[in-house]
């Protein structure tokens, strides 16, 4: 499989199971001249480079079938015979740096934290295809995904509740980190916030009284939203 013309746009591959997340990525992408494709798993990923070979692969290492270095290593074993390997970058909701060994011995360099800005994003794509994107059209990214963040808030909110309430601390922090991620993709600044204050309570291993408080700002801010009284 030969590669693109320089003058050919560049093509994504982007990996990641969090909606929202992937579609801000791909909504970014496409509305500035980028081919792009997305994949909700390792097996999806696999699948579509069999005939789509991108310049760029942005991916998750948390899918819901495998673990995102493995996917990389097995895109990396079945390119197809003189076929230039993509660049791949890592795209995380936590910080990968406690994986920096793995990273270095599949060659990438680069390791993101979510959220990642829209400029961001051209950025990366820019410098890893060496190649330079168009002007986006009006239609911005935050307006697509903002129905898709209210119904992951409605479904988020009483899992959080229930995890706080048996003491599950680690997973009621994991879900504050996606809704954190969506807060800063669909511009919600005071919904972020509350979320970041609730964050480092579930980080100091406050007492219930505080973790109560936390939790029902920012379940009071969310409901405020999502009905609309930004």
């Amino acid at each position: 499989m030969a590669k693109y013309s320089v003058n050919d746009p560049p093509q994504v591959l982007v990996v990641d199971d969090h909606e929202i997340s992937s579609l801000h990525s791909v909504s970014t992408l496409d509305t500035n001249g980028i081919a792009v494709r997305r994949a909700a798993s390792g097996k999806e990923a696999l699948d579509s480079v069999a005939d789509w070979l991108p310049d760029l692969v942005l991916m998750d290492l948390c899918l819901p079938d495998m673990d995102g270095l493995e996917v990389i290593r097995r895109l990396q074993q079945c390119l197809p015979g003189g076929a230039a390997a993509p660049v791949f970058v890592i795209i995380s909701g936590t910080n990968p740096e406690r994986r920096r060994h793995e990273l270095e011995a599949l060659g990438i360099s680069q390791a993101l934290v979510k959220p990642i800005t829209s400029q961001r994003l051209l950025n990366i794509v820019t410098a890893a295809t060496r190649r330079t994107v168009v002007k986006g059209s009006a239609v911005t990214p935050e307006t697509r995904i903002t129905p898709l963040f209210k119904a992951e808030l409605e479904k988020r909110l009483p899992e959080m509740e229930r995890h706080l309430i048996a003491l599950d601390y680690h997973k009621a922090a994991e879900l504050v980190h996606q809704l954190l991620a969506s807060c800063a993709m669909t511009g919600q600044q005071r919904l972020q916030r509350k979320f970041i204050h609730l964050n480092r309570q579930l980080a100091q291993q406050a007492g219930p009284g505080a973790l109560a408080r936390a939790y029902f700002s920012a379940r009071q801010e969310a409901l405020e939203f999502l009905h609309g009284n930004d």
